[in-house]
């Protein structure tokens, strides 16, 4: 059968086609349920879709770049209000843990967002953050807005604004020429930054105290694989902290300017190069010192 055979068969489909749409188009009520059809469908579409399953492989998509292993707990997704993740365990490639709990988040999502813009807006609230590697620990609450576009190959940030708010933070595990340094309380640890082409701006973090207080300034080059993030950051501790007055001792030979001590750190999250100013020279004391080994240890804190 050619062609031109198939032609009247093909004629005859269409104008049958068209006398049906014509036929029910006269229908009462057509029109309206037409119109309803074009509203119905997208809002259907809009709350039935599966962002539980997206979330879970948003954070899979991120365990190559990360660390070892991800492991979600319970999500309890919800398009109006709060939704809620019990518990987020990350294993990183260098040994160290991340355990979240009580996720609570407020996220701005719809398909167009998801699968054209690639961006997330939202805020979460997390009522513990622990993070630990080998004898560090630091634990905290934490709450955070952001509105960032993500890369759609490897879920990396790469663009947007980020707001960080922490409270109730304590660090332990620091040791200085053999003295074990109590728990650093840390009242608040807030500040604003904002992400370009995966380089991640810090203006200000400010930290607040009894134990010490201070700022943050610099930046952090993401890189695939997290650990391996480029560091450029200045840390401010305010030479009038506690830490300075009750182990003058040890930290006394730090120089300052204009009431702060100026921490540098470069290198990456799995090799940070901390700088410490002390007096009379301004390279770092040799690896195997128990000092510097401490501050490196405080370092780490600054960086996560």
């Amino acid at each position: 059968m050619n062609l031109k055979d198939m032609l009247p068969t093909i004629k005859r489909f269409i104008t049958n086609i068209k006398a049906f749409i014509q036929e029910t188009w006269r229908l009462p009520y057509a029109k309206f349920y037409f119109a309803l059809t074009f509203i119905m469908v997208p809002f259907f579409v809009f709350f039935t879709f599966p962002y539980e399953i997206l979330i879970r492989n948003q954070l899979q998509k991120l365990e190559s770049t990360m660390g070892r292993n991800i492991q979600i707990g319970m999500i309890d997704f919800s398009i109006i209000g709060d939704s809620y993740i019990d518990y987020l365990n990350v294993v990183l490639a260098d040994g160290a843990e991340i355990r979240l709990k009580d996720i609570a988040f407020n996220i701005s999502l719809n398909p167009y967002r998801l699968f054209i813009s690639k961006k997330i807006k939202g805020e979460i609230q997390i009522g513990s953050f622990k993070f630990t590697k080998q004898d560090i620990a630091i634990t905290h609450s934490l709450k955070t807005s952001f509105n960032i576009q993500f890369d759609g190959k490897t879920g990396i940030p790469t663009n947007g604004d980020i707001n960080l708010d922490i409270s109730s933070a304590s660090l332990k595990g620091i040791t200085i020429k053999g003295f074990d340094i109590p728990p650093l309380k840390f009242s608040s640890i807030n500040g604003d930054g904002t992400l370009k082409n995966r380089r991640l701006r810090i203006d200000s973090l400010k930290f607040s105290g009894n134990d010490v207080n201070g700022e943050i300034k610099g930046s952090i080059q993401i890189e695939p694989i997290a650990h391996g993030s480029k560091l450029n950051l200045y840390i401010y501790v305010n030479s009038d902290s506690r830490i300075f007055q009750e182990y003058k001792m040890l930290l006394d030979n730090l120089e300052e300017s204009g009431g702060k001590v100026k921490i540098e750190i470069t290198g990456n999250f799995n090799n940070p190069n901390v700088k410490m100013p002390f007096k009379g020279s301004e390279t770092t004391r040799p690896p195997k010192d128990e000092f510097e080994k401490a501050i490196q240890k405080q370092g780490t804190f600054d960086e996560d």
